[in-house]
């Protein structure tokens, strides 16, 4: 089948949303506005 492919930033913002909705940071920062 056709695979759908989605951009890194995309993931990247999937990702600030999972982390952000727990109150911490992929990175292990404060969470705040997107960076880019």
């Amino acid at each position: 089948g056709e695979e759908r492919r989605i951009g890194w930033g995309d993931v990247e913002r999937s990702l600030d949303l999972y982390y952000r909705i727990r109150g911490w940071d992929e990175r292990g920062v404060p969470s705040g506005p997107p960076e880019g």
